[in-house]
């Protein structure tokens, strides 16, 4: 079994080689790699505060033993002045790409780490056969490795969402101080990948009442109380974690430089609750300071950003969006083998 598994793994990582040195540059990997270059040599965190820090360290760190030439700081506002710069960032340091080959390449270990992580989940849940059967739809399915080796967070993200889940599944089955701490490390990282993964939360707050739930019912008690403790547990390693990753300070840039416009001036437009949370973890550094403009961020990208889908542009989002593109995006064969896979648990027959 072990041997297929680094077969499959050897066969992923030559289709991730393949297929990137063939990719023109995508329309956001020059800001992730500026930003990512700069937050190791200068410690400036407000280049590209959209996304947290943890894919645009990785990518980078594999370049910075390089004497590159740095575009100068024009005082832009943040999402014009990471894209500008690093456009002209990698067109004065990397005219053939052969940096961005690299930083590719660096990028695509949470690929890997997630076909790894796909595998171990069914091995765990379901078996030996299910999980060869997941690792190698994983390793050939299209829409994977497409983002593999990209400088952007979306990869990052789905290896380590999955991560979490399966750490807590198994300190809630088999509670240790080890499990504990690899499920916070995990939920940090799912943190410190991209914004959405503070969806994680109520996630294992669902996992943990159901726990709950199939406790037996004198132990429901107890159970609520160990779940509520390790989740509380996990939030706080969690956010020691996403502290690391913006090198524990507060202010987004370092001593001499501002954000172009201030974090109470961005979420202004913010209304009720979201507003309030965020002037309330601002007020009490609760999180970092650029952390919290990326929260900002997605909240108003998500209030006034167009759609464009099915020939037509809404001036939102429409919640079909997602489930209509995954309808497209996914292939016929994995639709197929869902529906299947739903058939048998409906009809307990295969």
């Amino acid at each position: 079994m072990w041997a297929a598994v680094a077969a499959l793994l050897l066969v992923q990582a030559a289709e991730i080689v393949t297929v990137v040195r063939q990719e023109s540059l995508t329309f956001d990997e020059d800001d992730h790699i500026f930003a990512g270059y700069e937050m190791w040599k200068t410690g400036d965190y407000g280049l590209n505060p959209e996304h947290p820090p943890l894919v645009k360290l990785l990518a980078t760190s594999v370049i910075l033993g390089e004497s590159l030439q740095i575009p100068p700081n024009k005082g832009r506002f943040f999402k014009e002045e990471a894209y500008l710069d690093g456009r002209d960032f990698l067109w004065k340091n990397d005219p053939d790409h052969h940096l961005l080959l690299r930083m590719r390449l660096m990028a695509g270990v949470p690929a890997i780490g997630m076909t790894l992580t796909i595998f171990l989940a069914a091995l765990e849940w379901f078996g030996p056969e299910a999980a060869l059967i997941a690792l190698t739809v994983a390793v050939f399915d299209p829409n994977l490795l497409a983002h593999s080796a990209l400088v952007t967070t979306d990869m990052g993200l789905s290896c380590f969402l999955l991560l979490s889940i399966l750490a807590f599944y198994r300190w809630a089955s088999s509670p240790t101080w080890l499990r504990l701490g690899l499920a916070g490390l995990a939920a940090g990282c799912v943190i410190g990948s991209k914004h959405s993964g503070i969806l994680l939360a109520p996630m294992l707050l669902a996992l943990a009442g159901l726990e709950v739930i199939r406790a037996a019912k004198g132990e429901r008690l107890r159970t609520a109380v160990r779940m509520l403790g390790g989740f509380a547990a996990i939030v706080a390693i969690a956010v020691a974690v996403l502290w690391s990753l913006y090198g524990f300070r507060y202010a987004a840039r370092p001593v001499g430089l501002a954000l172009g416009t201030s974090l109470k001036n961005y979420m202004a437009p913010l209304g009720g609750l979201d507003k309030s949370v965020v002037s309330a973890f601002a007020r009490w550094h609760l999180l970092p300071e650029s952390y919290l403009m990326g929260l900002v961020d997605v909240r108003l990208v998500a209030q006034g950003s167009p759609t464009y889908i099915l020939g037509h542009v809404y001036a939102h989002g429409v919640w079909w969006y997602f489930p209509t593109a995954i309808l497209i995006k996914t292939t016929l064969g994995l639709m197929l083998l869902v529906a299947l896979a739903g058939f048998t648990i409906v009809t307990r027959k295969l």
